[in-house]
């Protein structure tokens, strides 16, 4: 993508994995080709930020890329949301409907998929089957309340982790929300209940050693810095406001149906496909299929109905808020 973009030329990776270090190589374009509507193409010197972390277990490489256009609409419009499309949409505080200049748009993410099995768990229950179905319920149920609610699959595929966030940056997406169940070992004696993950503390300025910025044909500018670092926080915030907009409207649909629940509440995490979003994200764990009795309650249409209904309406209180 960044090559079609005009920004990077080429990509180089070595070094022996049973050394555990690996040289990453990038290098990019000086200039990229821009072409109006009328097809004519002007030569643009590329300006951008790079920030990049490491984190562990397991270990990855976390990169993002801001083009100068971006920092300045960052700065102009004091604009907190910005999408990996390069298009930066302003409001300053939590979205809602009338903010929004179309209607809402919702990427439902059903875990897993194909080949990836998700966990397995008691009475033949597969995660990435339960995630699916959850999902078409919420979408659905979405639909119905006028909002644009998008699967990043709607059937048994492989879709990779950076495909999954990228969908949601090429739908323009709102508001990001992944499916999936938890697992662990025992029957019912095993952990069960519902609990609630959203991007935790991901701070662009370089206080720790595993975070660093880096200025390509920009002059260092700490101003924008402080920008980006500012959005950055106010996304997590969001963020966190729609995991706990989740996780209370599911716990309350099961108390309105005097159904037994465990409330996991919210917790702040670092999962890789948060890291590919600049929207509002949240990753639901409906259950542990581990566990004997909540495995069983999740075969059940009626129960799936339940925790549907308990993510659509926290999704739509998010918004409305």
């Amino acid at each position: 993508q960044l090559k079609q973009m005009g920004l990077l030329e080429s990509v180089d990776v070595s070094g022996h994995v049973k050394d555990n270090k690996v040289d990453l190589t990038l290098e990019f374009h000086k200039y990229r080709q821009i072409d109006d509507a009328d097809n004519n193409s002007t030569r643009k010197k590329n300006k951008f930020l790079i920030k990049w972390s490491t984190l562990e277990n397991p270990n990855r490489l976390i990169l993002d890329i801001f083009l100068k256009e971006d920092l300045d609409q960052l700065t102009n419009k004091d604009a907190i949301l910005l999408h990996a499309t390069n298009d930066a949409v302003q409001y300053d505080v939590a979205p809602s409907s009338q903010q929004f200049a179309h209607a809402p748009r919702v990427v439902i993410d059903p875990g897993h998929g194909g080949a990836d099995t998700g966990t397995k768990g008691h009475w033949g229950i597969i995660e990435k089957d339960l995630a699916l179905d959850l999902a078409k319920r919420v979408q659905a149920m979405l639909k119905k309340q006028g909002i644009n609610a998008l699967l990043t699959r709607t059937s048994d595929k492989d879709v990779p982790l950076v495909t999954r966030a990228q969908l949601a940056c090429q739908l323009q997406a709102d508001l990001f929300v992944s499916i999936h169940a938890n697992s662990t070992k025992g029957g019912n004696e095993a952990p069960w209940g519902i609990e609630t993950f959203y991007m935790g503390n991901n701070s662009l300025s370089p206080q720790h050693p595993n975070t660093q910025i880096f200025f390509f044909n920009l002059q260092e500018d700490r101003r924008l810095v402080d920008q980006l670092d500012k959005h950055i926080k106010n996304t997590m915030g969001h963020s966190k406001s729609l995991a706990h907009h989740i996780q209370q409207n599911v716990i309350d649909s099961l108390k309105q149906e005097n159904i037994s629940y465990n409330d996991r509440k919210i917790k702040p995490e670092q999962f890789r496909i948060f890291l590919q979003n600049g929207i509002p994200a949240a990753l639901v764990e409906v259950g542990f299929l581990s566990n004997q009795k909540e495995a069983r309650r999740l075969t059940q249409a009626p129960y799936r109905n339940i925790i549907a209904r308990g993510i659509s309406q926290g999704i739509l209180n998010f918004i409305g808020e």
